[in-house]
Formats: C-alpha cells, sequence, structure tokens
C-alpha cells in the first residue's frame, strides 16, 4: 500500500468516523483493527457493543475487554474512559498501518503484555515512517492521567495542574497496579471477545 493513494485515506477515514462518534458525546471503548471493514476504499468503524456515553459511571470499568495492545494505559489504572481512550487505540491502528502486522506480535496478549504496556512500552517505529506520521502517532499513545471529575477532586487537588505524559519525570508517581488474569464469565449481551479468552480484573 502507498502512503498517499492508500494508507492516509484509509486513516482519515477511520479518525472522521471517530470524530463523528465523540461528536455524539460518545466513547467506542473497543477500537482495534477487527473492528475497521473496509470497501472500495473507504475504512468504517463496526462494533458498538461495548460504546457509552462520555463521563458515564460504569461498574464494568474493573472487567476490560478488547485486544491488549490497543487498550490505552491509563484504563489500566482503574481511570475513567474517555475518548482519548479512543485515541490512543487509533494510534496503534495507526502503527498496523506502518508495519503491516499485530502491535507486540512476539508476545502472548495477556496480563503480562498488559503491564508492559502500563509501564510505557509501545511498539516500536519501523524504519522509512515519515516523520509527520510518527510524531501525530506517538501523540496518541501519551499516557494521560485522566482529568478526576471536579465532584471528586481530593483536598489539595489542583484540577489546572498540567497533565502528565508517558514520558513520566522523576517527580510524577504513577498510580499502582495489580492485575489478576480469570476465565470470563460473560452475561447475556456481554461483549462476546474478551482478551484472547480471559479478561483483566484490575485490583
Amino acid at each position: 500500500m502507498k502512503w498517499l493513494e492508500d494508507k492516509l485515506p484509509i486513516l482519515a477515514h477511520i479518525a472522521y468516523g471517530l470524530k463523528i462518534i465523540h461528536k455524539e458525546g460518545l466513547i467506542h471503548r473497543d477500537l482495534h483493527h477487527g473492528n475497521i471493514l473496509i470497501n472500495n476504499g473507504i475504512s468504517y468503524i463496526s462494533d458498538f457493543g461495548l460504546t457509552h456515553p462520555d463521563n458515564r459511571e460504569d461498574s464494568t470499568i474493573h472487567k476490560l475487554f478488547g485486544v491488549v495492545p490497543f487498550i490505552a494505559p491509563e484504563i489500566l489504572s482503574k481511570r475513567q474512559y474517555t475518548p482519548k481512550s479512543d485515541v490512543y487505540s487509533f494510534g496503534i491502528i495507526m502503527w498496523m498501518f506502518t508495519s503491516g502486522h499485530l502491535p507486540f506480535s512476539d508476545h502472548r496478549y495477556n496480563t503480562d503484555l498488559a503491564l508492559k504496556i502500563y509501564n510505557g512500552a509501545r511498539p516500536q517505529i519501523i524504519n522509512g515512517t515519515p516523520s509527520c506520521f510518527t510524531n501525530l502517532m506517538q501523540r496518541c499513545w501519551n499516557w494521560v492521567w485522566v482529568k478526576i471529575p471536579t465532584n471528586k477532586i481530593p483536598t489539595g487537588h489542583n484540577p489546572d495542574k498540567k497533565i502528565p505524559t508517558n514520558k513520566n519525570p522523576d517527580n510524577q508517581k504513577k498510580p499502582s497496579l495489580t492485575i489478576k488474569s480469570t476465565k470470563p464469565n460473560p452475561s447475556p449481551g456481554a461483549h462476546p471477545n474478551p482478551i484472547l479468552g480471559t479478561h483483566l480484573t484490575l485490583t
């Protein structure tokens, strides 16, 4: 596939579809390569089984369903889904267009990989990727600590404080994370494709 003729138009369609979803006040929450349909050069986002309104409190936040490399790291720290969570997933899709294969294909998609991603692991940039594309892709990957709702801000918290990225200076401390893998027991209507036969339970 050529960049200008093939790759960029398809990615532009995905980005536009994601923009519409977010404009409607929704979060997809399960954006990955398997949910992108392409027909005659036009791409479409599919599978809205986990889509929820933005800022909605969700009791299923502790059970993550999806494909591990596409799950935003802030979600692994029990933080609320936001449109940025989808943007992270889009960044991983961008990387697939540069490589032609799945991210972290040399790893099993399990809790060990989830911990590595949480701690900053990202797919390796492919040689020959245009710098403007690389910069945008890495901006999508940036670690973002989701802003705490004003009615839940603890004493002493400054809501205007700059949100840290995945660079995480030494004086910034990420939330602690403990993950255990359990066999799924999806209820009727639950997402049929958990993380390769497992779901991640945050504790």
